[in-house]
Parts: structure tokens; sequence; C-alpha cells
């Protein structure tokens, strides 16, 4: 039996009648990704890319539910490959892909440090927004569209990475996104911030940077800092710098709220 491929109008009612027709065994539906998808949907971001929806040729769905889901969930008509006349035992093939990530996206779109630029700009919506959701799925069309909305985060994860001593200490997206808001706010201060989490040299006691420095330095290697947290540390960290104020105990705990960098308005705070 011939492979056809056509591009086709996929309407939420198709899209019931393809699963309810199917008797595939597929994979467990995840609602997380049904909803990302959907919402790739709603907001205009998803986009005809070559991906198909395919079937055996019994008409059994072989890859794409989550698609179909999405698209009864966003109550909006997609246009998709569709390939049908695929053999069951090619199935074990489909994804077997190495998934393009946010980082190579911003890549292949022309930003420099792309992975790192990606990494940050997660942190900064998360503070922006305050949506606890976005820490754990972002879609690479949404990171793709934030640069838009903090085009200055490039130039931040750019300083990072051009300085290698402060990556040896922490990691690199949460001080970008530290370092991108303190470049909104004042930037021969955010640069000094930078060089002194850095170099470490002529720092007195009370400097937030020494504080900061000796916190990571005196838990590198023994456990891992989630981004989010390390991100906290060191906005209070900036914080105090900006203010001139010293800083001798550096923590942040599970029930404090979550900082704000100083001179900052976020767009919108809603509920953790």
């Amino acid at each position: 039996m011939t492979v056809t491929s056509s591009i086709e109008v996929i309407t939420p009612e198709k899209a019931q009648g393809w699963l309810e027709a199917n008797t595939f065994v597929n994979r467990r539906v995840r609602d997380t990704h049904v909803k990302m998808i959907a919402n790739e949907i709603r907001e205009g971001r998803w986009k005809l890319n070559g991906e198909a929806i395919v079937f055996d040729p019994q008409g059994n769905l072989l890859d794409g539910q989550h698609r179909l889901w999405a698209i009864i969930e966003a109550n909006r008509a997609v246009s998709s490959v569709v390939v049908r006349n695929i053999t069951p035992d090619a199935f074990a093939t489909l994804d077997s892909g190495v998934k393009r990530s946010a980082g190579d996206v911003l890549a292949a779109s022309g930003v420099k440090n792309g992975m790192s630029t990606a990494a940050a700009i997660k942190l900064v919506h998360f503070v922006m927004s305050n949506d606890h959701n976005i820490l754990n799925k972002l879609s690479n069309a949404e990171t793709l569209a934030l640069m838009g909305r903090y085009p200055g985060v490039e130039e931040a994860a750019t300083f990072v990475c051009n300085t290698k001593q402060v990556r040896l200490i922490m990691a690199g997206a949460p001080l970008a996104a530290t370092l991108y808001f303190a470049l909104q706010v004042d930037r021969d201060k955010a640069l000094d911030f930078l060089s002194g989490l850095s170099s470490g040299e002529g720092l007195l006691r009370g400097d937030p940077r020494l504080t900061c420095r000796t916190y990571f330095l005196t838990r590198r290697g023994t456990h891992r800092i989630k981004n989010y947290i390390q991100l906290a540390l060191l906005i209070k960290t900036w914080n105090a710098f900006l203010q001139d104020r010293e800083l001798h105990v550096l923590k942040f705990g599970a029930a404090e709220p979550y900082p704000i960098p100083m001179g900052i308005v976020p767009h919108r705070r809603r509920a953790a």
C-alpha cells in the first residue's frame, strides 16, 4: 500500500473522530503537554512545521494524539501534515530524534549564547509574572516570543558567559536574570556587581557580593541549589548592594515571599 501525505485542516470535530476511531494503544496522554500545545494554538504560536499526524493502513493513529487532544482543548482548527499507510512496525522509530531545545531555537534565530539566554528568560518571566508553572514548562515558541518582551536578557547572558570565574561558583542562568534586572536600574553598578561577584578582589566583610560568594563557594559540590533559589539569593544580594547596605547572612526560606529586584515593577502578580 502506498504511503500518502497531505496538508489537511483538522477541526476539533475531526480530531475527536480520529481519536474515537483509534484502536492502537498509544502512550499515556500527558495533560500538561496537551495544555501547553493548546495554549500555543490559542495564542497563535502553533505553526505548520512539517510534523505529521500519522496513521497506519487501518486508520489507526500512530503519532499525533497530543496534538489532536490540544486541538479539542483549544477548540480551534489547525493545519497539519497528515501521513497515511505507515506500517505499525515503524512505530518504534517515531519521535526518536533529539528534541530541539529553546536554546537551539534562539540560536537559530541569531541570538548569542542561546542556551543561557533561554534559561535566563524563563527565570526573568517567572519573577515578572510570579507564575511557578513557568519553572516547569515554557514552550520554545513562547521563549522566542518573550525575547521581544525582555530584549536585554541576551546582553546580560553574554556578560555572564564572558565572565568565566563567576560561572565556576554559581549557575549562569540565575545570575544572568539578576544582571538583566540590575542593568535596567543602574548599568554601572550592575557591572560592578558582576565584577565583584566574579573576582572577589578588595571586598570587605559585610559587602553583599562577598557574602554571596562565600555562600556559594561553601556549598559548591555539596548539593545542587535549584535555579529559582539561586535567583532569590542573588536578587537579595543585588538589592543590598544597590542600597549600599551591608549583608552578613544570606538565606531564603520557604515561607518567605519571593524577592523582587529594587526598581523593577512586575507585569502582574499572581498567587504562587
